[in-house]
């Protein structure tokens, strides 16, 4: 018997003698439907062999799940803890490139290392069951995958705004964009194009993720996230003619603030900005040169610089107005960049009183704020300092919005879909 603990020579031994016997291969026994056995799968996320080694959140990442493996098993339980390695994606690219290698070589390289470090390391995996996802054995079956949702119409494409590297001739995702707008690998200027992309209808299956989610022991911020992250949104389309022109530009709103609408907002993406820079849809000749150059400066912003909110909005008038069929009264149209064209139908109706964003927009282009809310205060004057505004979820009253007045907010939606337009639900 040791009188000594010696991890190098005692942990060894031990881990070659269960890899010797197979301790934790999982059994015929997981297969037959006349096992009493309880079965689980223990599954972490595999980690990118893009490092030439592992460190410390790797060892504590896997220890969690190990614990849960060796638990269930000694309790009796038929247990598949596998491990492989998610090796496709930009990790391993950005190292490869880095280390001024084949991906195809360094990827196997490290591998080998990542392997031999987590055996020494004593994880409970069934190593019979490894794979990389570069084995075509694998990625086979996310290909037909991929085929069956397209025959199931759960898969489409449309054009989308990427990030695009014009040295580079590639999109980009958000985390190679650097603050300054620059791809963190050649330093180059990067823009937003118009490029065609595969889209999941995740959108389907909205109300069930948000079902599910009431299931999930997690913590409130993360579940936040992922509602905000589905996205369902119950509410109105409405449609604005632009004056002078055959051109209706489609508003999605969640609140019954229309009476308070003073201008629309459309992203620099939008189609309707892109006829007017074709010169489809005439505006004044100033106005063009101003529209381009806007235009050209958002395409260089990453989408966090456009969704910052402690940045001070930009914008440009396009020189055309939209009629409000609800308010009756036309509105100036607008471009900025808060207002992305993946979001919605791209195009938001300002309602400077009770929208924050919107509020600061309209301070800043003098654009008129009408109140169409009043709080729990009581204070019907006009606003004129954020502190005032009354949003979405507050309680209050409809005021100034003809047969919405006296109504609850939260019943004000409802009416404006019951009276003048088709309830949707947008996602």
């Amino acid at each position: 018997m040791l009188s000594k603990y010696l991890p190098a020579e005692f942990e060894k031994k031990w881990v070659e003698e269960w890899e010797k016997n197979k301790v934790y291969k999982v059994h015929k026994v997981i297969k037959s439907v006349k096992s009493e056995k309880k079965k689980q799968y223990i599954l972490a996320m595999f980690p990118y062999p893009s490092g030439a080694g592992l460190h410390v959140g790797h060892v504590r990442n896997y220890t969690g799940t190990d614990v849960v493996a060796r638990y269930f098993r000694m309790n009796g339980h038929s247990v598949l803890h596998p491990m492989g390695w998610d090796a496709f994606g930009l990790p391993a690219e950005n190292a490869a490139v880095k280390a001024k290698k084949n991906p195809m070589d360094m990827v196997p390289e490290h591998i080998t290392t990542f392997k031999k470090q987590m055996k020494s390391l004593g994880f409970s995996y069934d190593w019979d069951k490894e794979f990389s996802t570069t084995d075509p054995s694998y990625y086979k079956w996310t290909q037909w995958l991929f085929i069956q949702f397209y025959k199931m119409g759960l898969l489409y494409k449309k054009n989308a705004p990427i990030n695009y590297c014009p040295k580079c001739k590639t999109g980009l995702a958000e985390e190679e964009v650097l603050a300054d707008g620059t791809h963190e690998r050649c330093g180059n200027k990067i823009e937003k194009r118009d490029l065609p992309q595969w889209v999941f209808k995740i959108t389907k299956y909205a109300d069930r993720l948000l079902e599910d989610l009431e299931g999930l022991d997690w913590p409130k911020g993360i579940l936040e996230m992922q509602k905000n992250w589905i996205g369902k949104k119950e509410g109105i389309n409405v449609n604005y003619p632009v004056k002078g022109t055959k051109e209706v530009i489609t508003c999605f709103t969640t609140a019954p603030v229309n009476f308070g609408m003073t201008f629309i907002v459309v992203s620099p993406e939008h189609e309707f900005i892109k006829k007017i820079i074709k010169g489809e849809i005439k505006v004044p000749k100033n106005r063009l040169e101003d529209i381009k150059k806007y235009v050209k400066s958002a395409s260089e912003k990453t989408e966090q610089e456009r969704l910052n909110e402690r940045r001070e909005k930009t914008g440009v008038f396009t020189g055309l107005y939209a009629y409000n069929p609800v308010a009756e009264w036309d509105v100036p149209i607008w471009i900025t960049d808060f207002v992305l064209a993946n979001v919605g139908t791209g195009a938001v109706q300002g309602c400077p009183g009770h929208d924050y964003k919107d509020f600061e927009f309209a301070k800043k282009f003098k654009l008129p704020i009408i109140r169409v809310v009043v709080g729990e205060d009581g204070d019907q004057s006009e606003i004129k300092e954020s502190h005032q505004i009354i949003v979405k979820g507050m309680k209050g009253k409809m005021v100034n919005s003809k047969f919405l007045n006296g109504l609850k907010f939260s019943e004000g939606l409802e009416k404006t879909m019951d009276s003048q337009f088709q309830k949707i639900n947008c996602h």
